[in-house]
């Protein structure tokens, strides 16, 4: 079948009809789209531009069109240099340049930031990024230029880095600040450290004040408040801290302190000082109080404020109630009055008017100079008022002269009267007439010296009696000596070592007693010399080691092996000390041990700090007489004299030498367990010396011979000379007796005198010849003088100018006495035979003694009266029996 063409040709026409209506529609919608992205592109905020492969402008958004200020028909086709980059000022970036190499460039994306000011000298930052478009080929068609205005970004960036700036500059000064901060709080830590001791020391002092103390910092908080302030608020520690104290104060006056309290803070220097009420928060009592506080300042830096509350609830009763407090004045039976802040008499009661003679009206309204004069005002009475007006109470006595009643002797009181701030206004003046008491206190006084002076007299005294005891003694205890060394007779030589042990006990209390008397006489004068502490410690472990062996009893010695061999001390004293402790320490321990140490406590550079201990196991002592057994002639109570024995000096005597010594004593004891005496001795000198022992058994080992020689003694006692004589004399010593210095002055112009033995007692010097006698004695080829006596010669009150080789004690050793001369005069050491000395030579000694009575005869008087009389007084240990003692000893040693 054949096609018909004409169908064909139909069917194509439609063909083609239906293509083009659908191209039309893909066109007409393509346009739509197209409009619509021209509209979303016109009203972007960014630059669109597109550009022609011939470099011509094919489109611009209107931001882009507005950047640069033309209109369309000046930019579309037209070439980009000639339409937007002559619209740009060029900027010191070179975005020109950069804008054209765009186009130079391979057909890639690029972007680039540039600066660029408008002609209308705006300034912008765009980002641009250039796009190369094609068709549906690939055919490179155009670019897409796109801008976006990042300026806002880059002021941000610029305002970042200006700040980091800044904020790097602060940190350097921040850093500055931080070390200057840190200097500071290590100079305020090592200040705060500094105040912490006395800080702490004024807490704990003022916890026992009677009245409110607080603390503020100096923003005026509360950091610290005592007691007292907790009890008269009613607040708790922690409430009345910072400023949590103002809930106490009273709601009537919360905005006058307040205000009071900030005013007085912004001043310096501050001076806070207000009377307001307070309300207690526990008991609801209401109190008025009496505030007062002032600045504390450390290296002129304000560092807080203390204060006070006083409660003056009482007082301010008394004070407001002014017409009762003025009746008080008035019907007063003392002089009163009231002083007002100029000086002026406000108020004075009769008293105090007939006093001086006038009426109140002539007294009240004047000032006090008006009354009593300028010149008693100026010169006494102002600068009192003054200082009460500041809140002191001001008391003084002194004399006045009244027109009524004369010359007084007044007791004067000034005592303020606060207002209601806290202010002084006037002074209540109380004068009371004392006359009669300072005449009394004035007798007193006379008293008071009357018994200073009967207190010298009776320690000279003391020194004289034990003066007028010792030289009797030195003859009963010289004899002795004597006979004991020739009597072979047991019982007779049991006899003399009575008469003998009961002379020495008295001279033992004579010494203590005539020691305490010099020490109250401010006249006990130590000697400072080398010594040698395991010297001295040995001393006396080997004196009291038959006691100790006695009781069963051990003595325990201890040296701190720091301690120096030497130190300079007076030893005489010390060893009397030591004595005294360990010999109570043995006396009053039945068993176990007695311990005795040095220790070294302190060590400078010269001196040394002393421990030393005595400590027993003995009975004890109660801790209620502890302070009473160093009181003089006291002992402790229950103690029985008659086991113990004792006069009740031995610890005063040894508490005042330590004393002297720049010491201290303490016991510690626990009744029937321990008793511990501890002596501490400050500031001891440290010396190095090459002392050795003495050595004091010559006179036992050896017979001394001596050479011819003349010995002149100086002596009123006749028995004295007598018994030096009587120790010399089956020796070649001419012993030439002389009662004073007029006649030894006579016997050295008949003869040669080779030694002078001379009684230095100051009583007898005072009117004797000693300086010419010793002048005289120069010229006999300067003779060699010892000094005796019963005490310690003190040259300034003798008056004499005597150069003494050595010295000798009355009641005066055999030993003693022979060994001092033994080291003036030549002599020859012989041995001494053990042999009991006949008959005959002991009848020859008791011809050259020259006693008065026969020796049987003294025998049987010491047989017969003293034995018997030191048996009572050493059982009894009463000091009437040893006086009565002592006196029959001195008229049996005189006759």
């Amino acid at each position: 079948m054949s096609k018909n063409p004409e169908k064909i040709a139909a069917n194509k026409i439609e063909s083609l009809k239906n293509e083009l209506i659908k191209a039309k529609e893909e066109l007409l919608l393509s346009r739509k789209n197209e409009n619509e992205f021209r509209e979303i592109v016109d009203n972007a905020n960014s630059f669109i531009i597109k550009i022609s492969t011939e470099n011509k402008v094919n489109y611009v958004n209107s931001f882009a069109k507005n950047l640069f200020k033309k209109e369309y028909s000046q930019i579309i086709g037209k070439s980009l240099e000639q339409t937007l980059i002559s619209g740009l000022i060029e900027g010191s970036d070179g975005s020109g340049k950069k804008f054209n190499k765009l186009f130079s460039k391979p057909k890639d994306y690029q972007s680039f930031i540039s600066h660029h000011k408008t002609r209308k000298k705006d300034s912008i930052w765009v980002l641009w990024t250039m796009k190369p478009g094609y068709d549906t080929d690939g055919n490179f068609i155009e670019y897409t230029i796109i801008g976006n205005d990042i300026s806002q970004t880059k002021q941000n960036e610029e305002l970042i880095l200006v700040q980091k700036k800044i904020i790097e500059e602060k940190i350097k000064k921040l850093n500055e600040v931080n070390e200057a901060l840190s200097t500071s709080n290590q100079r305020i830590k090592e200040s705060i450290n500094k105040h912490t001791e006395s800080e702490l020391r004024f807490r704990i002092m003022s916890q026992n004040m009677p009245f409110g103390v607080f603390i503020s910092n100096p923003d005026g908080e509360n950091n610290y408040v005592n007691n007292f302030y907790c009890k008269l608020t009613g607040l708790k520690y922690n409430k009345a801290l910072g400023l949590e104290w103002m809930k106490a104060i009273h709601p009537d006056d919360m905005k006058s302190v307040q205000k009071r309290w900030e005013s007085a803070l912004k001043k310096s220097p501050m001076n806070f000082n207000m009377i307001y009420k307070i309300l207690n928060v526990i008991n609801g009592k209401t109190y008025k109080i009496h505030a007062i506080a002032k600045e504390m300042r450390h290296e002129d830096d304000l560092i807080g404020y203390v204060g006070v509350i006083k409660d003056i609830t009482k007082e301010e009763r008394l004070i407001s109630k002014s017409k009762n407090y003025e009746l008080i004045i008035r019907n007063s039976t003392e002089m009163m009055s009231l002083i007002s802040n100029n000086y002026k008499y406000l108020v004075v009661n009769d008293s105090y008017v007939q006093a001086h003679g006038l009426k109140k009206y002539e007294i009240e309204g004047k000032t006090f100079a008006q009354l009593w004069g300028d010149d008693l005002f100026k010169e006494k009475i102002k600068v009192k008022f003054d200082e009460a007006f500041t809140g002191k109470i001001v008391r003084y006595q002194d004399w006045f002269d009244y027109k009524h009643l004369g010359r007084k002797y007044m007791d004067v009181i000034y005592q303020p009267v606060y207002g209601n701030r806290g202010k002084v206004e006037s002074i209540t003046v109380n004068t009371l007439d004392i006359t009669d008491l300072k005449e009394t206190q004035t007798n007193l006084e006379k008293a008071i010296q009357e018994a200073e002076r009967a207190n010298k007299a009776k320690s000279e005294f003391l020194a004289n009696m034990s003066h007028e005891i010792r030289t009797p003694l030195n003859a009963v205890i010289g004899f002795t000596e004597l006979l004991e060394s020739q009597i072979t007779d047991n019982k007779q030589k049991k006899y003399l070592r009575s008469v003998k042990a009961g002379g020495r006990s008295l001279l033992t209390i004579i010494n203590d007693i005539l020691d305490l008397s010099k020490i109250e006489a401010g006249k006990m004068e130590l000697h400072y010399e080398p010594v040698h502490i395991n010297n001295l410690i040995d001393e006396i472990s080997q004196i009291f080691s038959i006691k100790i062996e006695e009781k069963g009893l051990i003595l325990e010695t201890y040296t701190d092996p720091q301690l120096p061999n030497y130190i300079l001390l007076d030893e005489i004293r010390l060893r009397q000390i030591l004595f005294n402790l360990v010999g109570n320490a043995i006396k009053f321990t039945k068993q176990g041990c007695i311990k005795l140490s040095f220790k070294l406590i302190n060590k400078e550079k010269e001196t040394i700090d002393i421990e030393i201990n005595v400590e027993d196991t003995g009975i004890g002592i109660p801790k209620d007489q502890l302070t009473e057994i160093f009181k003089a002639f006291k002992q402790q109570v229950g103690q029985s004299t008659r086991k113990y024995g004792g006069t009740g000096l031995g610890l005063t005597i040894s508490r005042k030498l330590i004393e002297s010594m720049n010491g201290k004593i303490d016991v510690k004891s626990e009744l029937g367990i321990y008793t511990k005496f501890s002596i501490i001795l400050n500031k001891v000198k440290v010396v190095s010396s090459t002392k050795s022992k003495k050595q004091d058994n010559i006179i036992d080992q050896y017979d001394l011979v001596f050479e011819k020689a003349n010995i002149l003694v100086i002596d009123k006692v006749k028995e004295n000379r007598n018994l030096i004589a009587a120790n010399f004399s089956n020796t070649a010593l001419n012993i030439i007796p002389a009662r004073d210095a007029k006649e030894a002055m006579k016997l050295i112009k008949t003869k040669k005198i080779n030694l002078v033995i001379l009684d230095v007692n100051l009583r007898d010097l005072k009117d004797c010849k000693i300086n010419e006698l010793v002048k005289m004695l120069s010229e006999n080829r300067n003779t060699p003088i010892i000094a005796m006596s019963t005490s310690i010669i003190n040259k300034e009150e003798c008056e004499m100018e005597v150069d003494f080789v050595a010295f000798l004690s009355k009641p005066m050793k055999r030993n003693e006495l022979i060994k001092t001369i033994s080291k003036l005069l030549k002599h020859k050491k012989v041995r001494k035979k053990r042999k009991l000395p006949e008959t005959g030579n002991f009848n020859d000694s008791l011809k050259s003694i020259q006693l008065k009575p026969n020796f049987p005869e003294i025998i049987k008087q010491i047989d017969k009266q003293f034995i018997p009389m030191w048996d009572k007084a050493s059982r009894d240990e009463l000091s009437d029996d040893i006086e009565l003692f002592s006196k029959e000893l001195k008229i049996f040693a005189e006759k």
